[in-house]
């Protein structure tokens, strides 16, 4: 990472591509699923 850092052509950002409402309201969805499904067995 800080040899990317270094060159003055390379801007680092975070990877956002899993925010959207379709994929957040996965991530709820099969939270709440795994849980029920632990309490459950």
């Amino acid at each position: 990472m800080a040899i990317l850092k270094a060159f003055p052509n390379v801007i680092v950002t975070p990877h956002m591509a899993f925010y959207t409402d379709e994929a957040v309201s996965n991530m709820v969805e099969n939270s709440i699923v795994g849980s029920l499904e632990f309490f459950e067995s």
